[in-house]
C-alpha cells in the first residue's frame, strides 16, 4: 500500500520523502513506533508506476541497500531535523535583492578582493605593512552582500583555480564565515570582524617554504609540524605588521585548527575554551580545505562533506555552530550536482531557505550522462518535467557519477 500522509510531521520520522511504497513488514513496524493512524492512497496502491524510494528499512529494487547508503539517509535525515529545529537569534535577516541583482551587485567586490588578498600575502611576506584600511573596506562590501543575499557569493566561492588557491581558499574561508554570520543573527560590525578574521587565517603560510605549501604529495610528520607554525606565524604577522584589527578577528587566526574535543593544534583548547570565532573559523576553514582539489587528493563533494562534518558534531566540531552551518550551506549546497528523478543531472545554483529540499537546479545532463547542448533552470518549487511530475532531488552525485563541470553553469561567469 502506498502511506501517502501521516499524522505527525514527516521530519519527526525517519523517512525521508513524504509518501512511500509500504512493502515489507520492518517498515511497518517503523511505522508503527512513531505514528497512530496514516493516510493511504488506494489508487496508487502495490500499482504505483514512480520509481520506489526507501523508507528506513525499504529495500530498493529487490537489492539490499548497503550499509554505508543507510548511513547516508540518516545523516541527511537528521541533517533535516537539524534544519527544522527553531533556532534563538538577535536578528534574522531576510533577502533583500534577487539572486542575479545581487551577481551583478557584487560581481567587482569579489574580484577585487582577490587581487587585495594577493597584495596582502607579498605584504605580509616582505614584512610590509598590511593593508588594514583595505581589507576592512573590502569585507565591508562582502558583508553587504550576503546580508542582502548570500548566494550570490557562494556562486563566486565555486570558481577555484589552482594556481590562485590561497587568495581564494582566504576569500572562501571568509565568505563561508560570513554566511554563516548571517545565519547566527550576529550584529553587522560582528559579521564584519568574523570575516577579517576568517580572510587572514592563513597568513601565517607566507613562512612556510614554498616546496612544502606546494608539495604534490602528502606532507611526512616533520614537514605537518612545520605547517601548523602557520597559527603562531600568523598572529605574530598581524600583531606587527596589521594595526588596527579587530581583536575579536584575531581569534580565528590563532583558534581555527584548534577542534571541539580538544584534539587539534596548537594549545589543544576544548569546548568553551575556544571563542565563538574560533570555533566559526575552524568549521569554515574544514569545509573549504576538505571540498577543495589538491595536488594529492581530489576535493570531496560538499553534501558528503557536510554530512561527515553532522556526524562530529560534539567531538571535532561545536555541535550548534556546525549545524548552524548546515543551515547556512543547505541539505543541497550551491555548486552541488544531483540527479533528478526523471534521471537527469544538474547543478544546484540558489537554495530555498524554506523549503530545503527545492532548489533551483540548472539541468546539464540527460540519464544517460550525455550532456545536453543547451541547459535548462528548473525551479523544484513549482516546475514539472514534460510528463508532468514536480521535479524532486533524487540523490547528490559524486564527481565521479556524473560528466558535469558544475562551474560552467554558474550564472556568474558572464557578469
Amino acid at each position: 500500500m502506498y502511506v501517502s500522509s501521516l499524522d505527525r510531521p514527516w521530519l519527526e520520522t525517519p523517512f525521508l520523502f513524504q509518501g512511500f511504497l509500504l512493502e515489507t513488514d520492518d517498515q511497518l513496524a517503523t511505522l508503527r513506533q512513531y505514528c497512530r493512524y496514516v493516510d493511504i492512497d488506494t489508487e496508487l496502491g502495490s500499482e504505483i508506476k514512480v520509481e520506489k524510494v526507501p523508507g528506513p528499512d525499504l529495500v530498493s529494487q529487490g537489492e539490499k541497500i548497503a550499509e554505508d547508503d543507510l548511513d547516508r539517509k540518516r545523516l541527511e535525515f537528521e541533517m533535516l531535523r537539524a534544519q527544522a529545529r527553531p533556532i534563538e537569534q538577535t536578528q534574522t535577516y531576510e533577502d533583500l535583492s534577487d539572486v542575479e541583482d545581487e551577481i551583478r551587485q557584487v560581481a567587482d567586490a569579489y574580484r577585487d578582493s582577490i587581487v587585495l588578498m594577493e597584495t596582502v600575502f607579498e605584504d605580509a611576506q616582505k614584512k610590509r605593512n598590511i593593508d588594514t584600511a583595505g581589507i576592512t573596506i573590502s569585507v565591508g562590501r562582502l558583508a553587504n552582500s550576503v546580508i542582502r543575499n548570500p548566494d550570490a557569493l557562494m556562486l563566486f566561492s565555486q570558481i577555484k583555480d589552482k594556481d590562485r588557491y590561497t587568495a581564494q581558499h582566504s576569500l572562501r574561508v571568509c565568505i563561508l564565515a560570513l554566511t554563516l554570520g548571517r545565519q547566527l543573527g550576529l550584529e553587522l560590525g560582528a559579521i564584519k570582524a568574523l570575516g577579517i578574521g576568517a580572510l587572514l587565517h592563513d597568513i601565517g603560510k607566507v613562512r612556510i617554504p614554498e616546496e612544502i605549501l606546494k608539495k604534490p604529495e602528502r606532507l611526512t610528520k616533520p614537514e605537518i609540524e612545520l605547517m601548523k607554525l602557520h597559527v603562531p606565524y600568523g598572529l605574530q604577522i598581524l600583531r606587527a605588521q596589521a594595526p588596527g584589527l579587530p581583536t575579536v578577528a584575531l581569534d580565528v587566526v590563532g583558534w581555527h585548527h584548534e577542534r571541539y574535543d580538544g584534539s587539534g593544534y596548537m594549545s589543544g583548547a576544548k569546548g568553551n575554551e575556544i571563542s565563538q570565532f574560533g570555533h566559526i573559523g575552524g568549521i569554515t576553514d574544514h569545509f573549504d580545505a576538505v571540498t577543495s582539489d589538491r595536488p594529492w587528493r581530489k576535493g570531496a563533494a560538499h553534501h558528503t562533506t557536510l554530512m561527515k562534518m553532522y556526524d562530529q558534531r560534539g567531538k571535532l566540531f561545536h555541535p550548534a555552530l556546525v549545524e548552524q552551518f548546515i543551515r547556512s550551506m543547505g541539505v543541497y549546497p550551491i555548486g552541488s550536482v544531483v540527479q533528478l528523478n526523471t534521471g537527469e543531472a544538474g547543478v544546484v545554483i540558489t537554495r530555498n531557505r524554506s523549503r530545503h529540499l527545492r532548489p533551483r537546479v540548472v539541468v546539464a545532463a540527460r540519464a544517460d550522462n550525455s550532456l545536453y547542448d543547451i541547459a535548462r533552470t528548473v525551479d523544484l518549487t513549482k516546475d514539472r518535467s514534460p510528463d508532468g511530475r514536480m521535479y524532486e532531488v533524487v540523490r547528490v552525485l559524486g564527481p565521479d557519477e556524473h560528466s558535469i563541470n558544475p562551474v560552467e553553469h554558474l550564472p556568474v561567469l558572464a557578469a
